[in-house]
């Protein structure tokens, strides 16, 4: 699916805030608030991008995104954690497009997300 974009956090208010942004950027978000349903929406609907918070209840962000890039093809995944060195190694270990540490401002959010949408676009 093109420009869809699964969107995981666990903080209610910052994913309606960054689904909210997301949304009006053109993507079209499907949101999950726990590790689980992220992985169940992800097998299911298969999106392009998958931003997620890597401290999930249910199943961490980092195990929703590996079993992402086993089963449900080519999906870029962008990373919410701490800017710390062991988050970073392990954004690196999964194969993570980017790290971003949190809070991350939704407008930053949606800027990195263009930017990466943009250079799959030219490469294609």
């Amino acid at each position: 699916m093109r420009n869809v974009v699964l969107i995981a956090h666990g903080d209610p208010e910052l994913l309606e805030k960054y689904t909210n942004a997301l949304d009006a950027a053109g993507f079209n978000c499907l949101a999950a608030g726990s590790g689980g349903d992220a992985l169940s929406t992800g097998l299911s609907y298969k999106p392009q991008f998958a931003i997620l918070q890597v401290a999930l209840e249910e199943v961490q962000g980092t195990d929703v995104a590996l079993r992402l890039k086993q089963e449900a093809g080519n999906i870029h995944v962008i990373l919410l954690g701490r800017d710390q060195r062991e988050d970073k190694f392990i954004a690196q270990e999964i194969g993570a497009d980017l790290l971003l540490p949190e809070p991350v401002e939704p407008k930053e959010l949606v800027a990195h997300l263009k930017a990466m949408h943009e250079k799959i676009a030219r490469s294609i």
